[in-house]
């Protein structure tokens, strides 16, 4: 099943159609088609012993490309808001990634029993489910890299911060909106917490953890920043975290700031270099994006946006032979991206390296081609083409 939205401009056509009915036809508008974020699908659990609904977005472009995606798995938040936040800021803020939206009981996430719901405290239950059934079933159907994030609310953001304490084969990152510490027994829970910390092989991740206008968490949040300090100084503190207070959040609206403000936190380090690069060199932006490579799990690359500081920089310079280097990295980042391309291409002829310069413009076509839609290629393609001759007539 698809799920879909009502486009503006089928929502346009029923206002129009009630003002005509009391007046004059007026123009014909298109009513428009329908808005797919995404699918609705069920996974069959042995684990759990139900039907867990599924909901999942792909990034643009996914049909059309053979490129692998990591994967956000939200709990308790639907894809609509999950999918429209990743989908906002992919591409220059966080890398395109894929989205799925977990549908289980709230009360199956917890850490312990709860007397008022015979279905509580199977966190250990849901940790296995997501290792052992839902994480291979959509490494199966979709094009999956090995970084995979967890976001969890109020209850949930507790197992989020379970899972990736727990399982560090399975999150590299959790983002937690305000963990609900006050509704369970805070000894117990963090217990439990700081007993999988302990055990949890040192692998590089990061914690991001917010409170939002909810006073009841103050004291129980200060105690589990202490435990993340008590980790930390044993040697194995491998983990980094950060905590926003998102003040003016309330319970309602914490969800969506803190999954935004989460992955721009997370992926900072991709999305932008420092100016100073143009002086630390090629070889320097070639070790940061080795350094991010080892975190992620994988080559990474930079963000398009990534490289604006420093060939802004080199451009006003005239540093014109390191801003092809520079912009030849870039390219290698995405390799099916018309516009790193163009871009290289323009570095060759503020060179003065008008044969490279044709060929990358070449090259900038059959991405364009291969890659974008019919609307983009209409208004790309020549562009790339009066260029290209332009270039050529230099030669």
């Amino acid at each position: 099943m698809r799920l879909r939205l009502l486009s503006v401009a089928a929502a346009a056509v029923m206002s129009t159609a009630t003002v005509n009915a009391a007046g004059q036809q007026g123009p014909v508008i298109d009513a428009g088609k329908p808005v797919i974020i995404g699918q609705s699908l069920t996974v069959r659990s042995k684990i759990l012993n139900e039907l867990v609904p599924v909901e999942v977005y792909l990034p643009p472009g996914y049909a059309a490309s053979q490129a692998r995606y990591p994967v956000l798995i939200a709990f308790m938040t639907r894809l609509p808001v999950v999918a429209g936040i990743v989908d906002g800021l992919s591409g220059h803020t966080i890398p395109p990634m894929i989205a799925v939206s977990v549908s289980i009981d709230p009360s199956m996430y917890s850490l312990e029993v709860d007397e008022r719901s015979p279905i509580s405290g199977r966190a250990p239950a849901v940790l296995r489910f997501l290792q052992e059934e839902l994480v291979p079933w959509i490494d199966a159907r979709y094009r999956t890299r090995p970084l995979r994030i967890g976001f969890g609310s109020s209850s949930s953001a507790i197992f989020a911060i379970y899972a990736l304490f727990s399982a560090p084969d399975l999150f590299r990152s959790a983002i937690a909106a305000g963990p609900m510490f006050a509704e369970f027994d805070y000894a117990r829970v963090s217990a439990i917490l700081e007993a999988a910390l302990a055990r949890r092989a040192a692998n590089a991740a990061v914690l991001f953890y917010t409170q939002g206008d909810q006073p009841e968490l103050t004291s129980d949040l200060r105690s589990f920043e202490a435990m993340l300090k008590r980790h930390a100084a044993s040697g194995r503190g491998a983990l980094r975290w950060a905590f926003d207070p998102e003040p003016g959040e309330n319970h309602g609206s914490l969800a969506q700031k803190t999954l935004h403000d989460g992955l721009r936190t997370l992926f900072s380090d991709w999305a932008q270099l420092s100016e100073r690069m143009a002086d630390e060199g090629i070889g320097a932006i070639k070790a940061h994006k080795a350094r991010l490579a080892a975190f992620f799990g994988y080559d990474i690359g930079l963000g398009r946006a990534a490289y604006a500081p420093v060939r802004a920089r080199l451009t006003r310079e005239k540093r014109y032979d390191l801003l092809v280097e520079l912009l030849k990295l870039a390219s290698e980042d995405r390799p099916d991206d018309y516009y790193s391309y163009l871009s290289l291409a323009i570095a060759h002829q503020q060179a003065g390296q008008l044969r490279e310069a044709a060929a990358a413009y070449e090259t900038a076509i059959v991405k364009a081609r291969a890659t974008e839609s019919k609307e983009t290629q209409a208004r790309v393609l020549p562009r790339l083409q009066a260029a290209l001759d332009a270039v050529r007539g230099k030669q």
